[in-house]
């Protein structure tokens, strides 16, 4: 999808114009208050669409404790096809059960195949080691996407 955007970015927009729409919304349920967007939150973390599941999952994340009623609706993410769900999932699910998202987070830098999504995977391991106490040790053979980054990131965590 990036790639297509980047390409024509004013075709892009103007196709995918609904789709855009709906992820706007989804994004903008973190400024209302928790009470009034969990229902909305629970039916887009329940779809199909791994865009609207990654942009439900932020949200979450960005309510924290508040979120807790939903954390249940939020599991089944942690396992999700899509990388990207699978690593805000573990960034929500992560401060309330740091065990599940050391799980799935070490199944992403372990299956990834781009140091990009590589970096955003550690940069998430970091945020829930350094404020939410998870645990998680991988050796570096274990991450097969590297760059600069990705090795810095690495020597950050003692790897």
């Amino acid at each position: 999808m990036v790639e297509q955007a980047v390409r024509q970015p004013i075709q892009f927009g103007e196709q995918h114009a609904e789709e855009i729409a709906v992820l706007v919304d989804t994004a903008n349920l973190a400024v209302l208050p928790f009470a009034k967007a969990q229902s909305q939150l629970e039916t887009a973390l329940l779809t199909t669409d791994s865009l609207i599941q990654y942009w439900a999952l932020t949200v979450c994340a960005q309510f924290g404790q508040q979120a807790a009623p939903i954390v249940a609706t939020a599991r089944p993410a942690l396992e999700a096809d899509n990388l990207f769900v699978r690593i805000r999932a573990a960034e929500f699910i992560g401060q309330f059960d740091p065990e599940a998202a050391a799980e799935a987070l070490a199944s992403v830098v372990k299956e990834s195949e781009s140091p990009v999504t590589t970096l955003i995977a550690l940069n998430a391991v970091v945020f829930l080691r350094d404020y939410h106490n998870m645990k998680l040790m991988l050796a570096g053979k274990d991450i097969p996407a590297k760059n600069g980054e990705v090795n810095r990131r690495i020597a950050y965590l003692g790897w």
